[in-house]
């Protein structure tokens, strides 16, 4: 069992439905941490994963509505355009792995995730502070 300090650092930026989306993300991506030996192919995973891939999608469309909302510079929209692009790519691989029986463990992907994921909402997080006004927790 991990510590407090060693949970998915998906610090929010101050707007209060986006820090509830990390709050989301993290309690997912905790799930898959929880059993790490099950397989990709087992029914435990796979929900868990789907849970996950949930809510990642729908962190994603609020992070595309903050995006036009504050107007971002396009390079900028387009830099969180490829990411979320390539996260889904990473999750598509999953998932097929897992309908495929690859001999994955859920370590492997849950390690994988959490790395892209604290990355890319930190990424935006930054993005987004430096244009909007935020409150910092």
């Amino acid at each position: 069992m991990r510590t407090q300090a060693q949970l998915p650092r998906l610090a929010g930026i101050g707007l209060p439905l986006f820090d509830e989306q990390c709050e989301d993300l993290a309690a997912a991506i905790e799930l898959l941490d929880l059993n790490p030996l099950h397989s990709l192919a087992s029914e435990v995973f796979i929900s868990r994963f789907c849970v996950l891939r949930d809510a990642i999608e729908r962190l994603f469309r609020h992070e595309e509505a903050l995006l036009s909302q504050y107007r971002l510079p396009a390079e900028t929209r387009r830099l969180h355009g490829d990411d979320q692009r390539r996260i889904r790519r990473i999750l598509d691989d999953i998932h097929a792995d897992a309908m495929n029986r690859k001999n994955r463990t859920a370590i492997e992907v849950y390690e994988t995730l959490r790395f892209e994921i604290e990355r890319h909402v930190s990424d935006f997080g930054d993005d987004l502070s430096r244009h909007i006004p935020v409150a910092k927790h």
